[in-house]
């Protein structure tokens, strides 16, 4: 083993405090130089290098303070109000009843005078029931009401011209001949169609009262 001679030890502290930051002030820990005299053989012992402890930074405080608010609250004093005095003064209704009068309403009835209605008489009457009969129907086929309304009633006309006038005419077929004063009864047919008619007898003639058709 080699010895370090002093001059070697320092250059050794040297380099050891340019590697970790420090000589032997920086580290905490003394090393005496070795006395031991030249061709003496001793132990030689070496600076130990520290690691520098670490270093931690708090973080600045900040502390915010609240201005202090202060609300007075005015006081307001309300000064009671006295109720005001209200007089009710009842009205007076005063009722009157009514004075109804009634009279009674006169009824008047007026009898209509109605003038004895006159019996119908033809104004040209025939000789025969048949040729009165015949007399109605030919103005029938004409369609000749005023002609119908000559031996034949209001009545007996309406009822027979509400018919249409058959195709080829109506076969005639005969009138009753009745004892007195009775209507005679006189008959035509048209197919299925039976057409009678009623002949009175009048002061100066024969004529219609009325006409029936049969289907």
């Amino acid at each position: 083993m080699k010895t370090l001679t002093l001059p070697a030890l320092a250059a050794l502290a040297a380099l050891a405090g340019a590697c970790g930051g420090g000589g032997p002030e920086a580290t905490g820990s003394t090393t005496r130089p070795s006395s031991t005299v030249p061709g003496t053989t001793s132990p030689t012992t070496l600076p130990t290098p520290t690691t520098p402890a670490p270093t931690t930074t708090a973080p600045p405080t900040t502390t915010t303070t609240a201005p202090a608010t202060t609300t007075s609250t005015a006081a307001t004093t309300t000064a009671p109000t006295a109720p005001a005095k209200t007089t009710t003064t009842p009205a007076k209704t005063t009722t009157t009843p009514a004075k109804t009068t009634t009279t009674p309403a006169k009824t008047t009835t007026t009898r209509a005078k109605t003038a004895p209605k006159k019996a119908w008489v033809p104004p040209d009457p025939q000789p025969t029931p048949s040729q009165a009969a015949y007399t109605l129907v030919g103005a029938w086929s004409e369609d000749n009401r005023a002609l119908a309304r000559g031996d034949a009633s209001p009545a007996a006309v309406v009822a027979l011209f509400s018919n249409p006038y058959p195709s080829g005419g109506p076969q005639f077929r005969g009138c009753s001949t009745p004892p007195g004063n009775t209507p005679s009864a006189c008959v035509w047919r048209s197919g299925n169609d039976l057409l009678s008619m009623s002949v009175s007898e009048f002061v100066n003639g024969w004529g219609v009262t009325s006409a029936n058709m049969e289907r």
